[in-house]
C-alpha cells in the first residue's frame, strides 16, 4: 500500500459510516408509524417492514438498525413497545 492509497482509507471509512447513519435516519419515521399501525402484542423489527423492504436493506444495516431499535425500546423512546425475552433468533419486542 503506498502512501496515498493508505491515507484515504480512513476517509473512505468515514464516508461508509455516514451513510449507513443516514440510512438508519431513514427509518426513524417508519418505524414509529409501523408501530402506530400494530395491534398490540409481540412482533420482531422485520415485521414492521414489508417483506420486500426488509429484504432490499443490506445485512449490515439490517444489524445496526436492530441494535438502533433495541437501544431505544430500551432507553424508553418509544413508548408502549417493550423487549421480551427472546431463546433463539432475533429479538422480540411487545407493544401494549
Amino acid at each position: 500500500i503506498n502512501k496515498s492509497d493508505a491515507d484515504s482509507r480512513p476517509a473512505l471509512l468515514d464516508m461508509d459510516e455516514q451513510a449507513t447513519e443516514e440510512a438508519l435516519k431513514d427509518f426513524d419515521d417508519i418505524i414509529p408509524a409501523a408501530i402506530q399501525e400494530r395491534r398490540r402484542g409481540g412482533f420482531r423489527l422485520n415485521e414492521l417492514f414489508s417483506q420486500s423492504h426488509w429484504s432490499y436493506i443490506s445485512d449490515d444495516t439490517r444489524g445496526e438498525l436492530e441494535e438502533r431499535f433495541r437501544s431505544q425500546v430500551e432507553r424508553g423512546d418509544i413508548v408502549g413497545v417493550y423487549t421480551s425475552p427472546t431463546v433463539d433468533g432475533p429479538q422480540r419486542y411487545n407493544k401494549v
